[in-house]
């Protein structure tokens, strides 16, 4: 500190340089002693008021402080100097909801945007509406900011993500290609990997869509989100031993991991192991309870009583607890799902009642045909089926693909 101090003084004739001295030296307080760092890091900005580091540095103390509007200044003035700083946005957003302040935020950044529009505040609002899962709204922000500041590639990169949320295609390949146009160092970003992945899923290039995620990955192996995701495109391509392998560590560090607990499942389910997907589902309802507020609950009833009613194993099926689970996931849903009134038409028919497996199969079909469902044609089968006095039996039991998934680096002829 004291050499520093030092240096402090020797820069009075260069504000630029002393500015940087300033955060040197902020960064070396320590408890107890956060006047100091502050005291520093606004001199830092008084000598230099497009000192990044101590813009950044003070969005962090302001959040610290509970000074929202503070922090959004200072990350909006860092969005204008480096419109490709995307992190800023995120870190202090994410902060915001950490501390449960983003209603808060919301109305600071309006209330700015009113006095004020700017391009930077545009898209921190975005990002805002983004995670509150306001696309509508978010979309809009992002066609404002654009309006005002064509060239913002992390812009054009977030509303190619909407874009793909809302099935326009065409619209997120244009924005990535204009994103990548005008900074061509973007498509290295992890936003730009993410949008390639996701247009390669939609045009059903799983092995570029692969390859794209495991980019992200190696940038980050702590990720498991990350490589959960992996793991379900693995399962899309019919590679479900592979899904197995990446969620298994997963599962040995976090046991509890109800997302990854029910994707091992349903891998599981596709090599035909029913006993350990049963295992797998009976763990992750345990962890989740019955809370079902994104489906997930009524997506492990629906998937435990489907194979308790439909397993070729006589040791697997239980049709009177199928029928039960099959119940319970109905409700949830309200009834407006055909594969899931499907699911308890079999169970009825393990258990031997047929008046009633045809009552909701019947159910399924008609859904079906309204909603037009892609496994229609199966539903109409299993109705037969049961018209026949016959249960339905079935094992998912997926062929894995055995295409090898070469990487961008194997297709360069040499």
């Amino acid at each position: 500190t004291e050499a520093t101090t030092k240096a402090i003084d020797l820069l009075s004739d260069n504000p630029v340089e002393r500015s940087a001295a300033l955060m040197l030296r902020a960064l070396t307080w320590g408890a107890g002693e956060e006047q100091k760092r502050l005291d520093d890091v606004n001199a830092a900005l008084k000598d230099d008021p497009k000192n990044l580091e101590a813009l950044r540095a003070r969005a962090a103390i302001r959040l610290q402080d509970q000074d929202v509007a503070g922090a959004i200044e200072d990350m909006e003035r860092v969005l204008a100097e480096d419109p490709t700083n995307q992190q800023i946005a995120q870190t202090v957003v994410q902060k915001l909801a950490d501390l449960d302040r983003i209603d808060e935020a919301l109305e600071v950044l309006t209330k700015a945007l009113e006095s004020k529009p700017s391009e930077g505040l545009y898209r921190i609002r975005a990002i805002v509406y983004r995670m509150q899962r306001k696309e509508d709204e978010a979309l809009a922000d992002l066609n404002k900011a654009l309006a005002m500041q064509p060239q913002d590639p992390i812009s054009l990169l977030q509303r190619a993500e909407i874009s793909l949320s809302k099935n326009n295609l065409q619209a997120a390949k244009d924005d990535l290609r204009a994103a990548e146009r005008i900074a061509p160092a973007v498509a290295a970003a992890e936003q730009a990997i993410w949008v390639r992945c996701l247009i390669a899923l939609e045009e059903g290039r799983m092995a570029d869509a692969i390859n794209e995620m495991k980019t992200v990955i190696d940038r980050d192996p702590t990720n498991d989100g990350r490589k959960l995701q992996l793991a379900n495109l693995y399962i899309e391509d019919k590679r479900p031993r592979q899904a197995i392998e990446v969620l298994t560590p997963i599962l040995d560090r976090d046991p509890t991991n109800v997302a990854v607990l029910s994707s091992r499942a349903g891998a599981y389910l596709s090599v035909g192991d029913h006993e350990k997907a049963i295992a797998d589902y009976e763990r992750a309802l345990k962890e989740i309870g019955d809370n079902d507020t994104d489906g997930i609950v009524s997506s492990i009833l629906n998937n435990m009583s489907w194979v308790l009613a439909t397993s070729p194993k006589d040791s697997i099926r239980d049709g009177a607890r199928a029928v039960k689970l099959g119940e319970r996931a109905v409700e949830l849903t309200d009834g407006q799902k055909p594969h899931i009134l499907s699911t308890l038409a079999a169970a009825y028919a393990e258990t031997g009642d047929f008046e009633k497996a045809i009552q909701w199969s019947s159910k399924a079909v008609e859904l079906g045909k309204e909603q037009e469902h892609e496994q229609l044609k199966q539903l109409e089968e299993e109705l037969e089926q049961y018209r026949a006095g016959k249960p339905w039996r079935e094992k998912q039991e997926t062929e894995e693909n055995a295409v090898p998934i070469l990487s961008p680096d194997d297709l360069i002829d040499t």
